[in-house]
């Protein structure tokens, strides 16, 4: 994968222990799916609960606040597995409930943001067309793609932790307003859509107006990218 500056000194170290194995992890994944680079993210909303993440998953996020771990985008939290108010009455387990305190205070110490809902795109942070994102959760992840135009993985429960700590996530490079102003000239047409993976999936319509005023033939095609019909 291709790294930015930044990027390389976070791998290197300087921004932390549980920065420099968040990156890690995240170019492990990336490199698994053929992942070119990363792309900022603006928000990351995880799954982080017990069930969830499991005792693996829990002493994980126990070395990164011991570490000194902090998350440097806004990190919100779905649903939990316990109703800490009623686990007594619904007879959950004295232990798992003990856990999961324990594991929402560790989050907290992160910086997570502790709204245990699955509809923060309702209650809590409505997604902008284009914006990269890091959420997990199903009906998160659905919402942000389809409804607002919003791009985002499904990112399992320790992916969104990384995402929260180095604030990037695993993507395919943005093509530049260049590819596009190039192939205008072989196809002199007034639209182009623009889709991601297959032509199944539309992403977005490019306008030749908007393309001639574009002074930065580097930057990314989204740019310029308007909301499909």
């Amino acid at each position: 994968m291709k790294l930015t500056d930044r990027e390389q000194r976070i791998r290197g170290g300087e921004a932390g222990e549980p920065a420099r194995v968040a990156i890690e992890q995240q170019i492990a994944v990336g490199d698994f799916f053929g992942a070119e680079a990363f792309v900022p993210v603006t928000n990351v909303h995880m799954m982080g609960d017990m069930e969830v993440m499991g005792d693996a998953g829990f002493a994980f996020i126990e070395t990164l606040v011991a570490q000194g771990g902090r998350f440097v985008v806004p990190v919100t939290t779905n649903a939990r597995c316990v109703d800490f108010e009623r686990a007594a009455s619904v007879r959950q387990d004295p232990a798992l409930v003990a856990r999961e305190r324990a594991l929402v205070a560790h989050l907290r110490a992160l910086g997570a943001l502790q709204v245990d809902t699955c509809i923060n795109y309702q209650t809590v942070y409505q997604p902008h067309f284009g914006e990269h994102l890091a959420w997990g959760d199903t009906g998160t992840v659905i919402w942000a793609n389809s409804v607002t135009g919003a791009r985002t993985n499904y990112e399992a429960g320790p992916a969104a932790v990384a995402a929260g700590l180095t604030g990037v996530t695993p993507a395919d490079t943005p093509r530049p307003i260049r590819e596009l102003r190039d192939l205008t000239r072989e196809h002199p047409y007034t639209r182009f859509p623009v889709y991601h993976a297959d032509l199944d999936h539309i992403v977005g319509v490019v306008h030749i107006k908007d393309l001639v005023p574009a002074q930065d033939l580097s930057r990314p095609l989204r740019d310029v990218m308007r909301r499909p019909l």
